[in-house]
């Protein structure tokens, strides 16, 4: 029965898809479409790497960028910390009959810390720039292998296929997987390292407010989860019910132009 439920919504959001009109505006009609999820991830993953393997420069490249990048907006607000306690410090000397605030040393530690922010926001930047060209580029080749492969299909093939389903394949599917692979492969080396690195700072300052973070996250994170899980169900409802209605839109379209020619 699951089977058959995901065999119906999936052919819904194709009849959905081959309804919407051509250009900018069925990409925008389709944009809330639910994502079909892959029939086997590893595979595809595996396929994707491979395709990046001429780009290996590039993408080393962008793991050493972004480890450093990381690595000092991370340690950036450990020295705006040392900063503060430079100030503390001073506020009580001068209380106690003392020299007052070192702005000298303030001065050091205010400039270090920028330029840390600084140097980080310009490595993130080259990191952008370098996964950009490396996966327009490994696009760029997977577009000429498509439109070979086009070039060899029969016209017969071509044209048993539904109104604008060859041809958001070729476009908008190669753009999506464009869109997700940059997307993806950034934030997800990004996010992978900060995280890391802010669990270092979070222990090496304080360990008992690592633990409540530690703690408190998992629990949100389940609360999304059960609110995510609701709503997908209601979401593939919404999508099946705007399938069914585009295609009865279709059918009247043409049986309309079929009465006016009769």
């Amino acid at each position: 029965m699951n089977t058959d439920n995901k065999e119906l919504t999936r052919q819904r959001a194709q009849e959905a898809r081959a309804a919407a009109p051509a250009g900018p505006a069925g990409r925008m009609a389709t944009q809330g479409m639910p994502v079909e999820r892959s029939e086997n991830f590893n595979a595809s993953t595996k396929r994707l790497v491979r395709r990046l393997a001429p780009e290996r420069a590039g993408v080393v490249a962008v793991f050493v960028l972004a480890f450093v990048a990381i690595t000092m907006s991370v340690y950036a607000p450990r020295v705006l910390g040392k900063a503060t306690n430079t100030i503390i410090n001073g506020v009580i000397s001068r209380k106690n009959g003392g020299a007052g605030i070192n702005f000298a040393q303030l001065h050091r530690t205010l400039i270090f810390a920028g330029a840390l922010y600084i140097a980080s926001s310009i490595l993130q930047f080259i990191q952008s720039y370098i996964i950009t060209g490396v996966v327009q580029r490994t696009m760029f080749t997977f577009r000429e292998e498509v439109e070979e492969k086009i070039n060899r299909l029969p016209l017969r093939y071509i044209d048993q296929q539904p109104r604008g389903d060859l041809l958001s394949r070729v476009t908008n599917d190669i753009d999506n997987v464009a869109q997700s692979l940059q997307q993806t492969l950034s934030m997800l080396l990004t996010t992978s390292l900060t995280l890391i690195g802010v669990l270092i700072m979070m222990f090496a300052i304080s360990w008992i407010l690592a633990l409540v973070s530690l703690i408190a996250i998992p629990m949100s994170l389940y609360g999304v989860k059960l609110i995510t899980n609701r709503s997908r169900k209601r979401f593939i409802a919404q999508w099946k019910h705007t399938g069914a209605t585009c295609v009865a839109r279709k059918d009247e379209h043409v049986a309309k132009i079929g009465h006016l020619e009769v």
